[in-house]
């Protein structure tokens, strides 16, 4: 499996540090139906430089609209790997802006369960999701999803994952105008590397009580774990973790990401270090301990 060097050198970099936080607590020959709307999703639109499906949902028409939606289903169906990233560059943000969130959503959870070993392709593909949800009213649903996100992501996409998770916080308890400062002082107590310095301050802020009050959908994913039981290679171990984080189910995962450390080939091992650390997060809550996690295995100069 190839991951971007990009992704790598996020992985590295680890978390953001503290300093990112306070700004962050302060802010065929034979042609069918099928074969001919993957080659228009396939196809750019040379004209004018511009994706095909891009423009058809970009003209707002509806005919042309659900045209581009069924030529995004046949990709998927086609090539789930090439489909989500071209959800993930383009798709996904002009369905939003057509106001497809339905589709949105579909799309997003059938591109995770295709490609649930790639942490960088999830992130992406539950931000767009978690948009959507929140398009159409449904904060509590975005909140759970937001905290799957939290659970999931990489170390680096938390600077991403936490003001998703306030604006959902937000959205859900539009009553309570004290939950947002409470949480994100929870956030910088808990991402205290100094295991002292970190219970002092959760001690100070009542525990990191709002985050633990936060619970992930385990919906979405139930079916495609249950189906996944006896998969047993490193890559699918991972998607089957992958999916665990983002449905709640943080003890199975734990079993699933130690195992995954165990088995993964010499060229996998940042990757699979990955998966302790975000797992570490995820049943943490927090990033302190997660970040201790990467400092004690990060090579020394």
């Amino acid at each position: 499996m190839m991951v971007p060097h990009s992704y790598l050198k996020r992985t590295k970099a680890c978390l953001p540090p503290l300093g990112v936080l306070r700004i962050f607590v302060h802010r065929s020959a034979r042609c069918n139906l099928s074969a001919l709307l993957l080659l228009c999703a396939l196809l750019p639109l040379r004209a004018s430089g511009q994706d095909a499906i891009v423009a058809q949902l970009n003209s707002r028409d509806g005919e042309n609209v659900g045209r581009a939606v069924d030529q995004i289903q046949a990709a998927l169906a086609a090539n789930p790997q090439q489909a989500v990233d071209q959800l993930n560059n383009a798709w996904m943000a002009a369905l939003l802006r057509a106001g497809q969130n339905q589709a949105v959503e579909e799309f997003a959870t059938k591109g995770t369960l295709a490609v649930a070993a790639d942490t960088w392709r999830i992130e992406q593909l539950q931000k767009h999701r978690i948009t959507a949800l929140l398009a159409e009213h449904k904060p509590q649903e975005a909140l759970h999803a937001a905290k799957g996100l939290f659970n999931v992501c990489g170390m680096g996409f938390t600077k991403d994952a936490l003001p998703i998770l306030v604006d959902c916080l937000k959205a859900a308890n539009p009553n309570d105008p004290s939950l947002i400062p409470k949480f994100k002082l929870q956030v910088l107590a808990n991402a205290q590397e100094d295991p002292a310095e970190r219970q002092r301050l959760l001690a100070k802020y009542d525990g990191n009580s709002v985050m633990e009050s936060i619970l992930a959908d385990p919906g979405p994913y139930g079916e495609a774990i249950a189906k996944r039981a006896n998969i047993t290679d490193y890559r699918g171990l991972y998607g089957t973790g992958n999916l665990l984080l983002m449905s709640g189910r943080i003890k199975e995962a734990h079993d699933v990401f130690m195992k995954v450390y165990q088995i993964a080939p010499p060229g996998e091992l940042k990757y699979a270090s990955e998966g302790i650390a975000k797992l570490i997060k995820a049943e943490e809550g927090g990033l302190g301990k997660a970040n201790q996690f990467v400092m004690s295995i990060r090579p020394k100069s």
